[in-house]
């Protein structure tokens, strides 16, 4: 993707407006904002050095300050590797409540909050504007008392033992609108220096090396951005504890997170989040992982509504492609979020004994349209007064190089008394395609591919209590056939309705419950 010269920035800070013609025409008009004065060169302004060698971090964290002093503004990043983070002894900063008896105490990078005008943090291209996180930083459990690596089996809650690499790269809280372009966000974490274990339990701390941090602001456009390799997540949108539910709309465009430790993304507040053509891959993959280890994981800390995801690849995350835990002790709401024209990959079904799902959607009203599906998905446990799961125009392709068991189907919503798949096409090689309770099949289609090396139960699909109609069932099953020598159909009689089925040795039975 091109990235922003000289040129083209002295051009908007004029009125011109940025012309990134590599972005659809739907994000044109807001790049086309000029950008926020005043415009602060952290080379030029505060002597940030951008030869991969130099600490520039206090030179970030003055242009920061100097934001927040502004109200707003835009931090231009010139091309140039720049190495940030920095992690103080608790002696040189003192027992206070900025190390809370830690060890070590890490040191903001580029923070900006509560300005009430626009900003804007840009760079000269994902390829130009490199930030990266310096080698050794300290991530995980230390002694508080002599700042060593503190192996521990239990989960820890006292929080002096706990050492953040940094909040995020790019901080912003509590701002009217921010605008993030052109960078690059390396959390560099095969030179992370790793303390004990930490986690993600509920009653557990969990430890901060974010690439873009985003709680409570108003507005928020990121475009152009390539942030992976850090400890956590790759992107979190987060909003404050107690806030109402309100229509924030965050936007990301052509933003590629690859191998964060925790996730791609996180969502955990603020209504209107958009995505397109966006990357949320690989996140585990990494030098370590976290728990956790999805493309994007949906975990509202206040209401969220409105989520759209537009041409979004999920692919070869150690954890669910997206991922919506039921809402537990967690109160609050999800609702009206759609995948439109996304890939899920899922390239593998289980690690030390948790499954791993291509989708797995445990909170009501979730549509996905015209997305092409690899792997397990796992819609169930919705009463049948939810909103229901729709999955329409959908491509689901079993892969024979995704491990799998017996019990495995394409979708699982065994328990689901609210999902609809309309129009769908499904390819079956190594597992039965569907299980599904209490739901609506329409005008879907069967491949039913399976070889000699499927592991499958007695029957090939079930369903019960579902309306299904118009549906075409088809025996491509690969020669010689060593599986069952029947293949059911399970179904509720009266609610079956003008299918077909084509299976010319009888292999694949109708069978009526």
């Amino acid at each position: 993707m091109a990235g922003i010269s000289r040129r083209t920035l002295l051009h908007s800070a004029i009125g011109g407006g940025l012309s990134l013609s590599a972005l659809p025409a739907y994000a044109r008009p807001r790049q086309r904002k000029p950008l926020p004065q005043p415009i602060i060169d952290v080379k030029r302004d505060f002597g940030a050095k951008g030869d991969g060698v130099s600490n520039d971090t206090e030179m970030f964290a003055a242009a920061g300050r100097e934001i927040k002093k502004r109200g707003g503004g835009t931090v231009f990043i010139p091309t140039g590797v720049y190495v940030v983070g920095d992690q103080l002894k608790r002696d040189s900063v003192g027992m206070n409540t900025a190390s809370d008896g830690r060890f070590w105490v890490h040191q903001p990078i580029l923070k900006i909050e509560s300005c009430t005008k626009a900003v804007a943090i840009i760079g000269e291209g994902t390829d130009k504007t490199i930030l990266r996180a310096r080698d050794g930083l300290r991530f995980g459990a230390f002694d508080p008392a002599t700042g060593e690596v503190y192996a521990h089996d239990e989960p820890l809650l006292d929080v002096r033992y706990r050492a953040d690499a940094y909040v995020g790269m790019l901080e912003v809280r509590n701002n009217s609108s921010v605008r993030i372009s052109d960078i690059h966000l390396d959390g560099n974490a095969y030179k992370i220096m790793r303390g004990g274990t930490i986690s993600d339990m509920p009653n557990d701390w969990q430890c901060m090396a974010y690439g873009i941090y985003a709680q409570g602001n108003h507005e928020v456009l990121i475009s152009n951005v390539y942030t992976h390799d850090h400890g956590t997540d790759g992107v979190t949108i987060a909003c404050n504890t107690g806030e109402a539910a309100k229509l924030h709309p965050h936007t990301l465009q052509h933003v590629r997170c690859d191998r964060n430790a925790r996730h791609g993304m996180s969502w955990i507040g603020q209504s209107g989040l958009k995505a397109f053509d966006c990357s949320f891959s690989r996140s585990g993959q990494g030098a370590f992982k976290v728990r956790g280890g999805c493309g994007v994981d949906l975990e509202p800390d206040c209401d969220m509504s409105e989520g759209y995801f537009k041409r979004c690849m999920f692919e070869d995350n150690i954890g669910n492609g997206v991922s919506a835990e039921g809402k537990g002790s967690n109160k609050a709401d999800l609702r009206d979020v759609t995948f439109d024209a996304c890939t899920f990959y899922a390239t593998r079904t289980e690690i030390n004994g948790s499954r791993i799902n291509a989708i797995y959607v445990r909170r009501p009203g979730m549509t996905f349209r015209g997305c092409h599906i690899t792997g397990v998905v796992n819609a169930g446990m919705l009463p049948a007064t939810s909103l229901p799961h729709v999955f329409e125009d959908c491509d689901f392709v079993d892969a024979p190089s995704v491990p799998r068991d017996s019990s495995e189907r394409m979708i699982d919503a065994a328990y689901g008394d609210a999902v609809i798949l309309k129009n769908c096409r499904f390819v079956a090689i190594m597992r039965a395609p569907l299980h599904l309770t209490g739901g609506t099949l329409e005008c879907c289609r069967f491949d039913v591919r399976l070889s000699k090396d499927a592991k499958l139960q007695e029957w090939l699909i079930s369903i019960s209590f579902s309306k299904v109609r118009n549906c075409v069932f088809i025996d491509n099953i690969v020669e010689p056939w060593e599986g069952p020598p029947k293949l059911g159909i399970v179904y509720t009689r009266e609610l079956w309705k003008d299918n077909e089925i084509r299976s010319p040795k009888n292999r694949i039975v109708p069978s009526p419950g």
